[in-house]
């Protein structure tokens, strides 16, 4: 089905582990691909083959499909996971050709995290209010931008406009505006316009992490 496919080929992958945590002795890694719905590749792994370490065992799995696609003649053009670090440096260092993606859920779900941990630093303890927001934000973001990743985070980045007031402004890129507004607010003789500028606002996706 694949390998005769007119097109591109994008498959999500994630690993179910028979218990939470670092004990699980068995973990089930799935592929689907996206086009279809249908499931095109499952690997199931015991703790045993990856030198009785259960975190490995998800990457393992992950290798193993790309690995019997490749040799079934199917190019992945895209995959798309969850946020695992083994498995991005994976497709970063085994696969290049293959365009890796984090999955949305996964994805809100962890600037949701990120935010509320912030909120409980005694200097960010507003912030708290406004997670909820941004992220039905994030999800407004994805459905809108319908697959362009820059249209994406400049929806999102919008959004931090209007947390600080401002609700109309110029066309062009969200990030040279925002970091002016955001000076005008902290002002110049604040100590925090020196630790603002060496985060490096002119690079969206390092100072927003977007």
């Amino acid at each position: 089905m694949l390998k005769d496919r007119n097109g591109a080929v994008n498959i999500l992958m994630d690993g179910q582990y028979d218990s939470p945590g670092y004990c699980a002795m068995m973990c089930k890694v799935t592929a689907i691909d996206a086009k279809s719905g249908y499931a095109v590749g499952i690997q199931t792994l015991q703790r045993t083959m990856t030198e009785n370490k259960s975190a490995r065992m998800e990457i393992e799995g992950v290798r193993r499909i790309m690995k019997e696609m490749e040799n079934n003649g199917v190019h992945v053009d895209r995959a798309t996971t969850d946020r695992n670090t083994g498995v991005i440096a994976l497709f970063r260092e085994e696969f290049p050709k293959t365009q890796h993606k984090n999955d949305t859920w996964h994805m809100v779900k962890g600037v949701k995290k990120d935010l509320m941990n912030e909120s409980k630093k005694k200097r960010s303890q507003d912030l708290a209010a406004y997670v909820p927001l941004i992220k039905n934000h994030f999800w407004y973001s994805v459905e809108k931008a319908n697959g362009d990743g820059e249209m994406c985070r400049e929806i999102l980045l919008s959004g931090l406009f209007h947390l600080i007031g401002i609700h109309k402004w110029k066309k062009g890129k969200i990030c040279k505006q925002l970091k002016m507004y955001i000076l005008r607010i902290i002002g110049k003789d604040d100590e925090s316009y020196n630790q603002f500028l060496k985060k490096n606002p002119d690079n969206c996706s390092k100072f927003f992490k977007v």
